[in-house]
């Protein structure tokens, strides 16, 4: 058949053009996480969703990806304890983040240290949000469930315990608490990490930006983006056609509407 042979050029091409979007979906979907446009992180959301069903490349780069993606979904549903993640498990946002941390420990990308600081304060916001919107009971089960009575957050856990069981919502631990502060942290911290994904479609972009505007500017971003070459993989990077692990599903699974506890809007 005329232009088979075409076609299947760009068959071949498509994991190499869906890297580069991936990569700049990346970067959209983590500015967006940033600067609180919801509407456009669940967009971009979905449409990663849908990319990843298509076949890419550079597999262990876009396991960092995915995860982290996963992650800050979790965060930003943190403020709906109804949301599910997982439908068999029924954990809080927060909770689901606290267990994409474990899935990211595995990666050696993410320094050991960083990971046990976020959880350590995700563990305690999960246990505080959930005393700002007075459903104690939940409170209690996350706090005995992922806050130790070891050395280290004794105090810490007895304190909380206490808040729980005298229902002092106006406690200055938790009045005081936000969960856009706990957003802001986290994006700090893991601020080198996005930096160091390099993305082809981001450098084109703002090289065609300046140079129609007649100037010479450097990248938006904070950093300059690391050296590319077409396909933002090695050499040796081989196409993948397999689909997506459950566990870097990026959208929530359920949400459960039925609790009996106060409703949390």
């Amino acid at each position: 058949m005329e232009g088979s042979a075409d076609s299947g050029g760009l068959v071949a091409l498509e994991p190499v053009v869906n890297q580069w979007v991936l990569d700049y979906f990346f970067h959209l979907y983590v500015d967006a996480f940033k600067n609180c446009r919801n509407e456009d992180f669940e967009q971009i959301r979905d449409m990663v969703s849908i990319l990843i069903q298509r076949r890419l490349k550079v597999v262990t780069q876009n396991s960092r990806i995915l995860l982290f993606m996963r992650f800050l979904s979790c965060i930003k549903e943190g403020e709906d304890l109804d949301c599910r993640f997982d439908e068999d498990k029924n954990e809080t946002p927060l909770e689901s983040a606290i267990a994409v941390l474990d899935l990211m420990k595995q990666e050696e990308t993410f320094p050991a240290d960083l990971i046990h600081t976020n959880q350590q304060m995700l563990k305690e916001a999960a246990v505080v949000y959930c005393i700002q919107k007075k459903q104690f009971s939940r409170a209690g089960n996350i706090l005995k469930k992922h806050i130790s009575n070891s050395r280290n957050t004794r105090k810490l856990r007895a304190e909380l315990m206490h808040i729980i069981q005298e229902r002092n919502v106006k406690h200055p631990m938790i009045a005081n608490f936000s969960l856009c502060t706990v957003k802001e942290k986290i994006y700090d911290m893991f601020e080198k990490f996005v930096r160091n994904i390099p993305s082809f479609l981001l450098t084109l972009a703002q090289k065609d930006h300046a140079d129609l505007k007649g100037e010479s500017k450097g990248p938006l971003t904070p950093e300059k983006q690391p050296k590319q070459t077409p396909g933002n993989a090695s050499p040796t990077g081989e196409p993948s056609t397999s689909a997506t692990p459950d566990h870097l599903s990026l959208a929530s699974q359920s949400k459960d509407v039925s609790s009996s506890e106060m409703d949390v809007g």
